[in-house]
């Protein structure tokens, strides 16, 4: 009988089965690397002898090789394929061919189509299996996207696999879009236009991560929707709620919606009750209507007038006449809430919103602001003392003037860390309790 000749590389071949199989038996090192298989049987083995024996039968035809051509990840018979899909070394290997900084997460059925066709669906199983128990190994975590899930409203949670060298693109989005409204405020305004925000950081890397960056941390934790019902509005950092509650758009905004159609004022009582705002600056808000109440005053753009028992909140627009030049006059208004008759009258002493203190103090603050570099934020110290021909009260009614017609705003010294000279502070306007220092052109 004459025996077939076997070469070198079928030989080999067999003689890497027989070190899988030894090793399956004892229970130690396996599944292993086609490598360690080799060089445990001969030392001094080279690469290409190594491939040619792999691509001969018996090794091709009963044993699996995770990636074809790659020596460094593990092989096994394929009895054992549901063991070789669940080895750590071939998701590594996985995380470093698909993931980028510009893609941490392993997608587990594209990273399947990959391996032998005996291997995909094991693969998939086990590591689907292992992320929802979070038996994971150290290289990888879960990650979910916020805002996603496949349960009826989006409530069930879908966690993927994410490649823990790579920052997730919404944190860096989250720390972008927080970083901006930081600069946005250091400007001088605690308001932030979620829609112009995104335009700002549209040409970023993580631009269509924006949305999801917003709800995770660390935006989650500093910032705070001003009307969460608005989505494209107000944000505002938040340790800037208690100064939100008192600004006048905000305060404008929550005094439209609470406008009946054909009345022109609301209870003041309602302003603390209302449902619009966030509850954290809804709650601030409430505190200061409280004090309002008992200081019987509110903010400039605004005024209260009495109707039997209730306090309402006006416009002060529209009770307040507009004179023909800067001296102030007194007028009458009977009626300044339309469809109410007050049981008595009330008188204000109003200014002109333009003429001459306008022209004035716009060019006062525009010289002074650009001597302090354009910030925006003018003294009003510095102020009146650039504008001395006109007195403390007629100052004060020109530049309610301005404010009623929202050209400039005034702001209180808390949280600027400025340490305030006597004359500074009494060159200050008292007004719901807090003691206005600061001026800025609204824009």
């Amino acid at each position: 009988m004459v025996q077939r000749k076997i070469d070198a590389a079928s030989e080999l071949a067999n003689r890497l089965l027989a070190e899988l199989l030894r090793r399956r038996d004892a229970g130690v090192n396996y599944p292993c690397t086609p490598w360690e298989a080799g060089r445990s049987i001969q030392p001094d083995l080279a690469e290409t002898a190594l491939l040619a024996a792999i691509g001969k039968t018996p090794f091709k035809s009963k044993v699996l090789v995770a990636i074809a051509g790659d020596l460094s990840l593990p092989c096994a018979v394929k009895e054992d394929a549901t063991k070789l899909a669940g080895d750590e070394r071939v998701l590594r290997a996985f995380c470093g061919r698909l993931c980028s900084p510009e893609s941490p997460l392993v997608d587990l059925k594209q990273a399947a189509k990959l391996l032998p066709t005996a291997l995909r669906k094991p693969f998939v199983t086990i590591w689907e299996s292992r992320l929802k128990s979070g038996d994971l190994p150290s290289f990888v975590d879960a990650a979910q996207i916020p805002g996603t899930g496949t349960g009826r409203g989006k409530k069930t949670s879908v966690n993927h696999l994410h490649d823990r060298r790579f920052v997730l693109p919404w944190h860096r989005a989250s720390e972008a879009i927080l970083r901006t409204i930081v600069k946005h405020r250091t400007g001088g305004d605690i308001i932030c236009n979620w829609k112009d925000l995104v335009q700002s950081l549209s040409q970023s890397e993580d631009a269509k991560w924006l949305p999801v960056g917003r709800q995770t941390e660390p935006c989650i934790g500093r910032i705070v929707p001003v009307f969460p019902k608005q989505p494209d509005g107000w944000l505002v950092l938040a340790e800037d709620i208690h100064a939100c509650a008192y600004d006048c758009r905000v305060i404008e905004g929550v005094f439209a919606s609470l406008l009946k159609r054909g009345d022109n004022a609301i209870d003041l009582a309602a302003l603390a009750k209302q449902k619009f705002l966030d509850p954290r600056i809804g709650t601030a808000l409430a505190s200061a209507v409280q004090k309002w109440s008992i200081d019987n005053q509110v903010p400039a753009p605004y005024a209260l007038v009495r109707f039997g028992s209730k306090r309402l909140m006006v416009r002060a627009v529209d009770i307040q006449a507009t004179a023909a030049n800067r001296t102030p006059s007194k007028q009458t208004v009977q009626s300044p809430v339309r469809g109410l008759e007050p049981n008595s009258s009330q008188t204000s002493t109003v200014v002109s919103s333009r003429g001459e203190f306008a022209r004035d103090f716009d060019d006062v603050f525009s010289q002074l602001d650009l001597a302090g570099g354009a910030l925006n934020f003018v003294k009003l110290f510095d102020l009146r003392r650039a504008l001395p021909q006109y007195s403390r009260q007629e100052f004060d009614s020109g530049l309610r003037a301005l404010r009623v017609a929202m050209q400039y705003a005034l702001e209180g010294s808390e949280g600027n860390r400025v340490t305030l000279s006597a004359e500074q502070t009494q060159a200050g306007i008292q007004e719901a309790g807090m003691n206005l220092v600061y001026c800025r052109r609204r824009r």
